[in-house]
């Protein structure tokens, strides 16, 4: 298994299509992560082309990743009303089938799961890996906070 990491269509060259290609026939099997970067591939069309290419290739989009607030890096982050907005965007231009990607936070917490912004004003989210086998799979929820980019900017409870 190799994960590919490719955050935009323009990524995929010819060479890196006819590489993937020739792996895959000797039976190497491939995911992608792309990381969700703004100004970069904060558009649902950008994505979406990127995953359908993917999916192309035989290459299994994985994870879109929420950007982690690093120093000298915040200027790429989205805020994660925007994050559910593109996830829901690239859903609607994917097949059934091509839908295969998970909106995830990799928190120290565990990889989260960003599920939706609901009515209610909450960010509902799932516990997609944790160290805590009782945490696996769990939903919670955080109050949204306009601007906000990550867990740590909502507040508990």
């Amino acid at each position: 298994m190799i994960v590919a990491h490719f955050d935009h269509i323009g990524e995929i060259s010819v060479d890196a299509e006819r590489n993937i290609r020739a792996l895959r026939a000797q039976g190497v099997q491939f995911l992608n992560q792309s990381v969700l970067l703004a100004k970069v591939n904060d558009d649902p069309e950008i994505l979406a082309a990127t995953f359908a290419k993917c999916h192309q290739m035989g290459v299994r989009p994985y994870y879109l990743f929420q950007g982690r607030p690093v120093k000298g890096a915040s200027h790429f982050q989205v805020s994660l009303r925007r994050g559910i907005e593109i996830a829901r965007g690239i859903n609607r231009r994917l097949s059934g089938i091509q839908k295969t990607f998970k909106y995830i936070m990799s928190h120290y917490t565990g990889k989260i799961e960003v599920l939706d912004l609901g009515a209610d004003g909450r960010v509902y989210m799932r516990y997609h890996q944790n160290k805590i086998p009782e945490e696996l799979g769990k939903v919670f929820s955080r109050r949204h906070v306009e601007g906000a980019c990550w867990l740590d900017d909502l507040p508990e409870g």
